[in-house]
């Protein structure tokens, strides 16, 4: 099991950014016979195998919408991150023809969807919240930026374990 300082791009399909370890579900070959993926691996039932606090960035692009159990992942993403280390990516934002185009997603985002993740809708929150809203089991994160530019759709995200 890998332990070092680990740069991570999950779901990187044909287009793995250089210097990253790529993993996907699926193994893709480009055209001269190579492979593109070096971790072929189902994160949702089989995790990262990396060991904890041994990554310092990890990248998702166009990758969370297709995800079926949310928590799972991103509270995978938490564990293998170190605490200083950077969760980022893009997901396509609710209402945009962007979410819609693609038939193999299962959700959508908007700006305020990263706020479950960060706790911060439960602090803000003045009366008691509904049982059934009050608490998920994501791990909670550092909201560092969210962006959606020039409204084209997606929203760009980047985090950090809260540990």
């Amino acid at each position: 099991m890998n332990c070092g300082e680990l740069k991570l791009d999950i779901g990187c399909g044909r287009v793995k950014k250089e210097g990253y370890i790529g993993i996907d579900i699926s193994q893709y070959i480009d055209g001269k016979g190579n492979p593109k993926v070096d971790i072929v691996r189902d994160i949702e039932k089989q995790g990262l195998p990396f060991c904890d606090n041994s990554a310092v960035h990890i990248i998702a692009n166009s990758v969370l919408e297709h995800i079926d159990d949310l928590e799972v992942v991103l509270n995978e993403c938490w564990r293998v991150l170190k605490p200083a280390g950077i969760l980022e990516g893009s997901v396509p934002m609710a209402g945009s023809d962007g979410a819609w185009r693609d038939p193999t997603h299962r959700r959508f985002f908007t700006e305020s969807t990263f706020e479950y993740f960060t706790g911060v809708n439960l602090a803000k929150a003045e009366l008691p919240l509904h049982p059934r809203y009050a608490r998920y089991g994501f791990f909670p994160w550092n909201k560092i930026e969210i962006v959606r530019p020039n409204n084209n759709g997606s929203i760009y995200f980047k985090m950090s374990p809260r540990k």
